[in-house]
């Protein structure tokens, strides 16, 4: 990215979606690629009165630690960062690493035991409301898209034109869906590729991910958004689901494309999974996972309408797109604590809600106003 489009994206996350303002103690963890954006960040912060705080990640160091370093150590909480969140208003996490080959050698629970070590601070951030965003463009580097076989150019447009959206109307439409499944009381996924998956709603807040962290957000325990953003997202009763999931868009994982992922429920919890290909990827990131990691997480439909799908994370975001997810939801207000949580992505999917049709192939049905 040019110059020009970093402090762009710069002023962006720091002025509108995160409100940062004088006094504010900013702390942004970036990794060396990206670093000029982290810069700008700082530098927008500064211009504001608050004052930035930078941490820096290497790909070197992280797959040396995850390769070096005995278990037993990576498990240990770094309390001098707990303790800096005291201080925190504001947290950016910029994503990496900038190339996904090193999982290919990687004991994953080794990063099983580093997510354990941080869940202190994960809960200590969703306690003290400090706001935060996760930038994912970190994750976008000729190495990723090489490994992966995306056209860099066109993932680098694609979520550009992504973040480059009105995020007013994105909002208002996001209010609407979630008026209905804040009501609702049972949800039916289905899709002409095979799912065909039934759950609970358990009568809790549903969520706006608008990219926009509002006063709203502070109250409702989730003052967070992501970069690119768009959807609404809802823990279900996490013991409710029932029947058969297939995720029929790719997910990129540990340096490897999963295809055609499939989860079976039987009495709420998660009975046997598969995939045409590379189920290992998702197996070894379940498999060391602690807490409640085979129960019904979250649920989403995506409502931006210039995000596109790739096979990556912000694919959740796309305009008619459902996701669903298992592992720890606490930052829902959910009650799965794990160390372990992922989710996927249904292409076209048709949405029942109590019996009435509010996504039908992908496409949206509100009522009089689409």
């Amino acid at each position: 990215m040019q110059e020009g489009d970093l402090s762009s994206i710069a002023k962006r996350i720091v002025r509108n979606s995160l409100t940062v303002k004088e006094d504010d103690m900013v702390w942004i963890d970036t990794w060396h690629h990206t670093i000029e954006l982290a810069s700008e960040m700082a530098l927008e912060c500064r211009k504001l009165g608050a004052v930035p705080l930078i941490t820096l990640d290497t790909d070197e160091l992280y797959e040396r630690t995850l390769t070096d370093v005995p278990i037993e150590f990576l498990r240990k909480t770094p309390r001098h960062q707990l303790k800096a969140l005291d201080e925190v208003t504001v947290s950016i996490a910029l994503a990496g690493p900038e190339n996904p080959e090193m999982f290919y050698n990687v004991d994953t629970s080794k990063m099983a035991a580093i997510r354990e070590a941080y869940r202190p601070l994960e809960k200590k951030v969703l306690d003290s409301s400090i706001r935060g965003a996760f930038v994912t463009l970190g994750l976008i580097t000729p190495e990723r898209a090489s490994v992966y076989g995306f056209s860099i150019e066109h993932w680098k447009r694609a979520v550009n034109e992504a973040i480059d959206v009105d995020y007013d109307l994105m909002s208002q439409l996001g209010k609407r869906i979630a008026d209905i499944l804040a009501q609702a009381k049972e949800v039916r996924i289905s899709s002409e590729s095979g799912t065909d998956l039934r759950f609970q709603m358990a009568g809790r807040r549903v969520h706006i991910e608008d990219g926009v962290v509002d006063d709203r957000d502070v109250a409702s325990g989730r003052p967070f958004t992501n970069l690119p953003t768009g959807y609404v997202a809802v823990a279900p009763q996490e013991d409710s689901a029932e029947g058969r999931v297939l995720f029929d868009c790719p997910q990129a994982s540990l340096g490897k494309m999963i295809e055609d992922l499939e989860w079976t429920f039987a009495e709420g919890k998660l009975r046997s999974y598969g995939a045409k290909q590379n189920v290992d990827a998702f197996r070894n990131l379940l498999e060391p996972g602690k807490g409640e990691k085979d129960r019904i997480a979250r649920f989403s439909i995506g409502i931006n309408p210039k995000a596109q799908m790739i096979g990556y994370f912000d694919d959740q975001t796309v305009l008619g797109a459902v996701s669903v997810g298992i592992g720890d939801n606490l930052s829902l207000g959910g009650d799965n604590d794990s160390t372990f949580d992922f989710a996927g992505t249904v292409l076209h999917p048709t949405v029942e809600v109590d019996g009435r049709i509010i996504l039908d192939k992908g496409r949206l049905s509100l009522g009089k106003v689409d």
